[in-house]
């Protein structure tokens, strides 16, 4: 789902804002003057004629290449290989982006074509090799819209980048994905697997830490000092109650039960050491189900600071420290 989200990302953001590159594959800020010369190109003119043109437009802040997209065949990072092959030398680096738009602005299949735009404008534009500053003289002077052919051209190769990703994110099976999504997570979460308890026992666990260094504030204000003693139960006051149990055991399940209606004014929460992976999230309702409460799994960190060792086992704040009472569930 992650990648889904990432492809319909970068049409929304292709479709509004033009993708630069120059020869290390960093972006690029395409011009942001009002009045600039968009030249739409494509690889189908031969490197030669590309690099003439790019080294033609090298250090013109008022005009950049625009690129349609990139055939399947060369792949992004082909595209990244290409275009440092065709600046290789130039110095100041020509503009050139990836940007389908002002292909279908014009519904412009043909390259290259010289387009002089003010704003979201488009005040002219002109077919095949065009001198960029004669079209610009010819627009200053009021010539405006559609100024034919001055030149040979060919047809645009490349696809619309923004049309190639909606394509594969309406191709992908999302259901398909979603479910092998599932059972990698399954497959690849981390249990704390626990012990049943060997009879009932109560301990109580001082969480009070020492510190190894001072806590500041973001000014330099001094909240405690290093080798200062704090128990968190003294700052944060801990009102609700843990079991802990292992959800794929019948027995422990009937003792959480048992638990739970022995204190019906209790607020708890339900954590469970483990599920099973075959269909973790099937086995998480069916404990939910069986108990009628959200139940957890067992995160990194609470085995050590909960000073659990058996389950089930219900752990409370006392008098400033934990109290963990572990239950038999066979006797």
């Amino acid at each position: 789902m992650s990648r889904i989200q990432d492809l319909s990302d970068q049409a929304d953001k292709i479709g509004n804002q033009a993708v630069g590159l120059q020869p290390n594959g960093k972006p690029l800020s395409s011009t942001s003057m009002d009045r600039r010369v968009e030249l739409l190109v494509s690889f189908a003119l031969g490197d030669a004629a590309l690099r003439d043109i790019l080294r033609d437009i090298a250090g013109r802040q008022d005009v950049v290449a625009v690129f349609r997209g990139f055939d399947s065949s060369q792949g992004f990072a082909g595209l990244l290989k290409k275009i440092k092959t065709l600046l290789e030398g130039m110095d100041p680096v020509p503009n050139v982006v990836i940007d389908p738009e002002p292909f279908r602005r014009l519904d412009a299949t043909t390259a290259p074509e010289a387009v002089v735009v003010e704003g979201d404008q488009v005040l002219a534009h002109a077919r095949g090799t065009v001198a960029i500053d004669t079209l610009l003289a010819d627009v200053a002077k009021g010539r405006r819209g559609d100024l034919g052919v001055w030149g040979p051209t060919v047809a645009v190769t490349e696809p619309d980048l923004v049309e190639v990703i909606t394509q594969r994110v309406q191709s992908m099976d999302m259901t398909a994905m979603r479910d092998r999504a599932v059972q990698r997570f399954w497959k690849q979460a981390r249990f704390f697997e626990l012990a049943a308890a060997p009879a009932n026992r109560v301990r109580e666990i001082d969480p009070s830490r020492v510190l190894q260094q001072d806590i500041l504030t973001p000014d330099g204000k001094v909240v405690a000092h290093a080798g200062q003693r704090l128990n968190p139960l003294e700052k944060l006051p801990w009102h609700f109650s843990l079991v802990v149990f292992d959800g794929r055991s019948p027995e422990q399940i009937d003792q959480v039960r048992k638990v739970l209606a022995g204190s019906p004014g209790r607020q708890w929460t339900l954590i469970t050491t483990a599920v099973e992976r075959d269909d973790g999230f099937k086995d998480l309702v069916r404990i939910q189900d069986q108990l009628n409460s959200r139940v957890y799994l067992l995160q990194p960190g609470m085995v050590e600071n909960l000073g659990l060792e058996f389950v089930p086992a219900v752990v409370e704040a006392v008098n400033g420290k934990l109290r963990v009472t572990e239950f038999a569930t066979r006797q």
